[in-house]
């Protein structure tokens, strides 16, 4: 991990009633501390992870909702992920029971589904998905607490690990 200088553009979109702004900004800025490219995901994730640590907001100098803006947007991405895969799961299952997959492939990746169905909804302490999306699409995170954030991700990769099998099982055939 070393030193090096990055060009950057940012792009903003603010949204309005009748259209959208977009604003790019270009800068050259030295960047510390890089992770190389072919470093592991786990070591990129570890190193991520560490700097949204270190660099968070001090809690007594920050306003709360700062303080929770990395927690709201794990939990935002990992849950949008979950329910991409979520959503694509009946349709890879219903494919791969057509297909002749063998009921052990089949039992494994519906025992991960509903394993991570139900640590998702344990993670947003709800009943049902209808609230989850209700917490994410309205901003109503706070009004209910923080999730667990490790329990969401832990989902989302239970999740995608059975549409993998199915998708797996499926190009075999």
């Amino acid at each position: 991990m070393g030193d090096t200088n990055a060009e950057v553009t940012i792009t903003s979109v603010t949204p309005s009633e009748s259209s959208a702004t977009v604003v790019e900004t270009s800068a050259s800025v030295e960047v510390t501390n890089v992770v190389p490219q072919e470093a592991s995901p786990t070591v990129k994730t570890q190193y991520y992870l560490e700097r949204l640590v270190s660099e968070s907001p001090n809690p007594s100098t920050s306003n709360k909702k700062s303080q929770y803006t990395y927690w709201f947007t794990l939990s935002y991405l990992w849950t949008g992920w979950f329910f991409n895969c979520h959503k694509e799961f009946p349709g890879l299952y219903e494919n791969a029971t057509k297909a002749g997959v063998d009921n052990e492939t089949l039992v494994l990746a519906r025992e991960l589904h509903e394993n991570a169905t139900l640590l998702m909804l344990k993670a947003w302490r709800v009943e049902n998905f209808k609230d989850v999306k209700e917490a994410l699409w309205k901003y109503s995170l706070f009004k209910r607490g923080i999730p667990q954030l490790w329990m969401i991700r832990k989902a989302f990769l239970l999740e995608r690990r059975a549409c993998e099998i199915l998708e797996r099982a499926l190009q075999a055939l």
